[in-house]
């Protein structure tokens, strides 16, 4: 089965917080497009504007304006399949966007003034998510990407390429491997810092 949520641009329908939500919109299984819509006000600590987990098949998050909430974007395994692109993530209070133990497609999204551009991390299980072509800005920004590989036994491979990550207050991109019994191996490649 699919499902498509599309909007009519920026411009268009917005999904604004109402106090009973966690999440703006909760992803839970495959074959999920959602394009076109504005995400804001999901501003509670720990909430997102976009919270996909546990999808057994392509998701595609493109062209959404999300902004204004503690997290932009939550991606949670087992999500492998998902790609998100295209988006404008900007002024949310903690992450743009969060990739914990799975592998996404992160491509051409404009990211400003999120405490955090791109936060990867791997508690457990392994994370290879590929970030290329972003622009990460913002003298809010604390790091444009951070990748962090905490667990024991765990495998953390992230691929780096072609980002531009501009007015960054601490680092640009900040690694940190904490488990002695853990692999991380990320590629770095062609960013502009």
């Amino acid at each position: 089965m699919k499902v498509a949520v599309i909007g009519y641009g920026y411009w268009g329908p917005n999904l604004v917080r109402n106090f009973s939500w966690l999440d703006g919109i909760a992803i839970l299984s495959g074959g999920v497009t959602v394009r076109n819509l504005k995400i804001t006000g999901f501003s509670g600590a720990g909430d997102a504007g976009v919270f996909i987990a546990g999808a057994g098949g392509e998701v595609l998050l493109k062209s959404c304006d999300i902004q204004g909430n503690a997290n932009g974007i939550i991606v949670e395994s087992p999500t492998d399949d998902a790609t998100i692109q295209g988006n404008q993530i900007h002024n949310n209070s903690e992450n743009g966007i969060i990739i914990e133990a799975c592998s996404p497609m992160i491509r051409r999204n404009e990211m400003a003034n999120n405490t955090y551009g791109i936060s990867v991390s791997c508690s457990f299980g392994s994370a290879s998510p590929t970030i290329r072509n972003n622009l990460i800005s913002g003298a809010s920004t604390i790091t444009g990407i951070m990748a962090s590989n905490s667990g024991t036994g765990t495998v953390m491979n992230p691929t780096i390429y072609h980002n531009t990550i501009a007015d960054g207050v601490d680092y640009g991109i900040y690694l940190q491997h904490a488990a002695a019994a853990s692999q991380t191996n990320p590629t770095i490649r062609y960013n502009i810092i």
